[in-house]
């Protein structure tokens, strides 16, 4: 047994040091050698131009700089201003657009909750109630019943909606009486149910949404909240939206939904996008003040005396009346003015002024002047414009030089190369030269070097097998013999000696197989789904021998790859999965993938096998290495070295995924072998 493990350790380490040589033969078969750093003998060194094209790139950029800060120095102060009003010009309409825009989603917000409140269950169950004697004819409740619920629904949209006042659910019989209403105290904000209800029927918004058809919601203008006819104190401007709701089963109307929005949160919101450099006024359909830039007349008409916004700017009586928006410099305020309409309901609308004084623009100036200069002087550093006249004497070399890289393939003699150029183009064209000297000579030493692994190949199918051919035949002779009696011992060792018999002869060919992966190989358009159902075909036999399930997750993609070593890896990977899965249990094998770019994809090969321990996941794709013993599975530990120098070959990898929860899951990525 000592000689036969000797040989076999002695034949490995011959394999292994041929095979390391093997590992730079793929440039002889598609692949460009590295350069050597070693100039051939014979060629001439090439001497750096005195004048090279950093050189005349950085005179021309400087030159292109100082003639561009001097005309850019000769800009009008007059036009800098103009382009400066009217940037500040579109950012007031910008402020005051996204002020609008604020406002409108409010009301959308607003309006979406009146109809779906109109649409909760005690909405008509009071309506069936109330017509039928205070018992719901439909679910047998009562009127106090409904109104409960509706109540606590009423309470439920106040707490999630901070922004609204009150809720109310107004019949128009008997003078408009409130039937629900919950409000927000506007001194402590607490909610509560209102016990002293009011006859509304006289209010515009109760009237003017009682006419309106079914679905149609009413906005009213902003006013001041107003209880029991007074106004409320503290003041509390609000919006009303309005939806008449009428019985289901006549279609008459029946009451009026109303919900109170409170508008100085919206006055909030506006305070809160406000700059200091801007003021910020809003003003009613008639151009009375609803937010004074000083709050001085907010309001002002609501107590009997008028100060009408139109009287400061004259121009919004036209925007209130068009729609118009327009932006415009005060000069009685010196001040630029940009105001413009915001339409809502049917008839309403509101005035938003915003300004800014020439104090600000001044500021601005200033800011902007030194930004402009800052980049004008960044402008001028970076100009290449006056390149443009030395641009042929740059081009010519680069394109020839470029041209020539374009049509060389492995294989070529030197393409022809600008060596008798001038500057930075000829020393490039000179290293390049010698690269590709440097390669030819390179590549004929490869060829040599594969010709000495065909030879290889030979000796390892051939030469050193035969003497294990030998041993193994006189050790069967020897066991076979029947005149011959051996103790126990020694039959025992003859087994073994049978079995590292065997063990040699999977090694040497396994060494081969791994000599031979991407020899002479051809990258093609490989269907992987074509590849995974011949690999299963040919595993058949396998298969139904351990019941084994093999599921295989479609599409598979197609890719440029080497097709026979594509499939030897797949045969390993499916293999090995159902090889290491316990006699007691079904293997059940997964195969998938997904695309990660135009060019590469990744394979996950999952099992419900015995799994491989977190300290082995890598040196089991090391040649000769196993996670479990031979004495549990045969082997030679080759198969997942095979895998990997077949990944490598591809530009890939491949690993262990760990996120697996139970058995082993193998990922590979391959890349389109170009």
């Amino acid at each position: 047994m000592r000689p036969c493990t000797d040989a076999s350790a002695h034949s490995n380490k011959i394999a292994l040091r041929v095979l390391g040589r093997r590992m730079t033969d793929t440039t002889a078969t598609g692949y460009i050698a590295q350069p050597s750093h070693h100039s051939p003998a014979g060629l001439p060194a090439v001497r750096a131009p005195r004048w090279g094209l950093r050189a005349l790139i950085a005179v021309t950029l400087v030159f292109v700089g100082v003639i561009s800060v001097l005309a850019m120095a000769t800009v009008s102060v007059t036009a800098a201003q103009d382009a400066l009003a009217a940037n500040l010009q579109d950012r007031l309409a910008v402020q005051s657009q996204r002020r609008a825009e604020r406002f409108i989603s409010l009301l959308d917000e607003l309006q979406g909750d009146v109809r779906l409140l109109a649409e909760v269950p005690p909405i008509q169950g009071l309506i069936r109630s109330t017509r039928n004697q205070d018992i719901d004819p439909v679910d047998g409740s009562s009127t106090a019943l409904w109104t409960t619920r509706l109540q606590s629904i009423f309470r439920g949209i106040l707490l999630a909606k901070p922004h609204y006042l009150q809720v109310r659910y107004i019949g128009l019989a008997d003078g408009g009486l409130e039937l629900v209403r919950v409000e927000r105290d506007h001194r402590d904000g607490d909610i509560r149910v209102a016990t002293r209800l009011q006859r509304t029927g006289d209010r515009h918004y109760v009237a003017r949404a009682a006419a309106l058809p079914p679905g149609q919601i009413y906005l009213s203008a902003i006013e001041l909240n107003r209880e029991f006819g007074a106004i409320q104190t503290p003041y509390t401007p609000v919006l009303r939206a309005a939806l008449p709701i009428h019985d289901s089963h006549s279609g008459r109307p029946f009451a009026v939904l109303v919900v109170n929005l409170r508008a100085d949160y919206f006055f909030d919101a506006l305070r809160a996008m406000k700059s200091d450099a801007l003021q910020l006024a809003l003003t009613n359909s008639d151009g009375e003040y609803l937010l004074h830039p000083q709050g001085e007349d907010t309001f002002a008409f609501e107590h009997g005396r008028s100060h009408n916004a139109v009287s400061d700017h004259p121009a919004l009586a036209t925007v209130l009346a068009t729609g118009e928006a327009t932006s415009q410099l005060d000069k009685n305020t010196r001040q630029f003015v940009d105001m413009q309409r915001i339409s809502y309901g049917d008839h309403q609308a509101l005035g938003l002024v915003l300004s800014m004084s020439t104090d600000a623009l001044t500021e601005f100036s200033a800011r902007i002047s030194k930004q402009l200069t800052l980049a004008l002087l960044a402008i001028c550093l970076g100009c290449v414009g006056f390149a443009v006249l030395v641009a042929h004497l740059i081009a010519a070399p680069i394109k020839q030089l470029s041209s020539a890289l374009d049509s060389w393939k492995p294989g070529d003699e030197v393409p022809p190369l600008p060596v008798h150029s001038y500057g930075e183009a000829r020393s490039l064209a000179g290293v390049m030269d010698r690269v590709f000297t440097s390669l030819a000579h390179r590549n004929r030493e490869l060829e040599a070097t594969n010709r000495e692994l065909d030879q290889f190949a030979y000796i390892a199918s051939h030469d050193l097998q035969e003497p294990v051919r030998t041993v193994t035949s006189f050790a069967e002779m020897l066991r076979n013999d029947t005149g011959n009696t051996l103790t126990p011992r020694s039959e025992k060792g003859l087994f073994y000696m049978l079995r590292a018999c065997d063990r040699m002869r999977a090694l040497i060919q396994g060494l081969l197989e791994y000599s031979r992966i991407g020899h002479h190989a051809d990258a093609t358009p490989v269907h992987l789904q074509s590849v995974v159902d011949g690999v299963l075909l040919d595993m058949s036999a396998t298969i139904l021998a351990r019941k084994a399930e093999i599921s295989v997750i479609s599409p598979l993609p197609t890719m440029r790859l080497y097709e026979a070593e594509t499939r030897l890896l797949l045969t390993h990977l499916i293999a090995n999965a159902i090889k290491f899965c316990p006699e007691d249990r079904t293997p059940q094998v997964r195969l998938s993938a997904t695309a990660r770019t135009d060019t590469s994809c990744r394979l996950l090969i999952q099992d419900n096998g015995m799994g491989v321990p977190e300290n082995q996941q890598d040196r089991i794709f090391t040649i000769f290495q196993r996670a479990v013993g031979r004495e549990d599975f045969e082997g030679t530990g080759i198969g997942l070295a095979h895998c990997r120098k077949i990944v490598d070959l591809h530009h890939g990898r491949i690993w262990i995924d760990a996120s697996s929860p139970e058995g082993t899951t193998f990922a590979v990525e391959l890349e389109d072998v170009r």
